[in-house]
């Protein structure tokens, strides 16, 4: 098989990184998912798709059947991938699987602006080599200038505006809140979106989770927390997330499919009601 994936380094942060069963589940369905859509069988296995069967996974990987069931159902739970089966086979999906596999045309077209770059910042180097020392000095302040104007600072998302104000309502009326904490937490939120990749429900559950925990509900009073690391290097984002998984709270576990969103709307309207 030819082809090539990549995988940032961010993955070691992953949840599922140290469960060796299941990353080695998630990477053999990654590595033999479709780069573009085939026809197979009358079918269109779309780009991401692999067919196969939980009994194939299972030889290939040297696991027992009950193994790969059980890390499929952990990757299922926090949205990794998606399993839809037949009678006769099984089409197993990678969720984000743009976030490692490029398309041609987007693999091309960062080829030409590395390309680009490289031919730019030849050229920068050689007229600085032939200028004058005043005139190098005007140059690099204009160099300066520049650099400042082509990179502008990332502007929060409405999402983020939104998720402030609304994780606001979470804490106790009595609790001091002043602009730049708005607008910290919703930097915050953006970051977990665009960096961690995380969805907006699962951010939200964690807060709902973490603001009702007996120890956490004093503790917890600001969303950076979220992205704050523990003495271990552990974003406390997922420690929230693995314990509300896990149950360790009064709270009800939440589920993976239609019933965890069910459950997550139903906590979360009687929590708004309380407010």
């Amino acid at each position: 098989m030819d082809g090539w994936i990549t995988l940032h380094r961010k993955i070691i942060e992953w949840e599922w990184y140290d469960d060796v069963n299941t990353f080695r589940v998630f990477t053999h369905i990654l590595l033999n998912a479709n780069y573009k859509d085939n026809p197979w069988h009358g079918i269109n296995v779309k780009r991401s798709e692999w067919i196969s069967s939980n009994e194939k996974i299972a030889i290939a990987l040297k696991l027992g059947i009950q193994q790969v069931r059980t890390s499929l159902n952990k990757l299922k739970s926090t949205g990794s991938i998606t399993v839809k089966t037949t009678n006769k086979y099984s089409i197993y999906t990678v969720v984000k699987y743009n976030d490692y596999q490029l398309s041609p045309e987007e693999y091309n077209r960062l080829c030409n602006e590395q390309n680009d770059n490289q031919v730019t910042i030849k050229q920068q180097t050689t007229n600085n080599q032939v200028t004058t020392t005043n005139k190098d000095n005007k140059d690099n302040k204009d160099n300066k200038d520049n650099k400042e104007s082509l990179s502008p600072k990332l502007e929060i998302s409405e999402d983020g505006i939104k998720f402030s104000k609304w994780f606001k309502k979470l804490l106790p009326e009595t609790q001091k809140i002043n602009e730049t904490d708005l607008k910290n937490w919703s930097k915050t939120y953006d970051e977990l979106i665009r960096i961690d990749k995380r969805t907006k429900d699962e951010i939200k559950a964690v807060c709902i989770w973490a603001r009702n925990d007996e120890f956490w509900k004093d503790n917890f009073l600001s969303a950076v927390k979220l992205r704050n690391k523990n003495k271990d290097k552990v974003m406390y984002f997922d420690i929230f997330l693995q314990k509300m998984n896990n149950g360790q709270s009064n709270e009800p576990k939440y589920k993976s499919g239609a019933e965890a969103m069910k459950e997550r709307e139903e906590y979360e309207r009687k929590l708004n009601e309380q407010q």
